[in-house]
């Protein structure tokens, strides 16, 4: 009888996992990650990590390769309609199923969050950040050729502000736009990307702490002080 009572009740707990939704943005780098329940929900793939990452010079060839110093990192990855779509969420915003969510765990907290809204809220994306950040730490200009007149009129409608049109060298029309957002907030890095590209903008939003970056456990930010954006940020 006790067995039955407990297969029950995991059943129940089951169930009603699959009915919660996660909020990405009540995530707090400084909580347990236990709280957060990432094993209950529907991830596309899980992958645990041993070690930080390390560049190897030999001769003139660069690698990488994991060096285990009993760093210990797992990694959820949540792509597609079932895995990235339902039930999870930034701000209520929509998740973009085909390039999605990727979250990673260290020390039993959340250090590391790659966020990709669908595109048609990318400007309330923006919103929400600048008043929940305040004004930037530093933004990044950078210049397109690529993109319509629609998506001009995105620009110049949602942050006339950041934006302006002109010519290149070769007399071609181009546009000035921020390509970064940068905030420092407590330990924390926030870089919002936008990415302009025909008649829409994209984004993608990392969330990352300065301790994953100095410890060097998160691909593609595992050069620590030399990172060409966000090092200037690890003192």
């Amino acid at each position: 009888m006790g067995r039955i009572i407990i297969y029950l009740i995991l059943i129940s707990l089951m169930i009603s996992c699959k009915g919660q939704n996660l909020d990405l943005a009540t995530i707090d780098f400084n909580e347990s990650a236990d709280r957060y329940s990432l094993e209950t929900f529907n991830f596309f793939e899980k992958e645990e990590q041993k070690g930080h990452w390390k560049i190897n010079h030999i001769k003139d060839s660069i690698s990488l390769k994991l060096e285990d110093n009993g760093e210990r990192v797992i990694s959820y990855s949540f792509i597609g309609d079932d895995n990235a779509a339902k039930n999870i969420n930034y701000e209520k915003l929509l998740i973009d199923p085909i390039l999605g969510v990727s979250i990673s765990v260290y020390d039993n907290r959340v250090v590391y969050m790659g966020v990709n809204i669908q595109h048609e809220e990318t400007f309330k994306l923006l919103t929400y950040l600048l008043e929940k950040l305040g004004n930037p730490t530093e933004i990044i200009e950078n210049t397109t050729t690529a993109i319509s007149a629609e998506g001009w009129n995105l620009l110049e409608k949602n942050i006339p502000q950041y934006v302006k049109q002109g010519k290149s060298d070769w007399g071609s029309d181009i546009v000035y736009y921020p390509q970064y957002f940068i905030w420092v907030k407590d330990g924390i890095i926030y870089q919002l990307t936008l990415m302009p590209v025909a008649q829409f903008v994209s984004n993608n939003l990392v969330i990352i702490s300065k301790k994953a970056i100095k410890d060097r456990i998160i691909l593609g930010y595992h050069v620590g002080d030399r990172d060409i954006l966000l090092g200037k940020y690890l003192k």
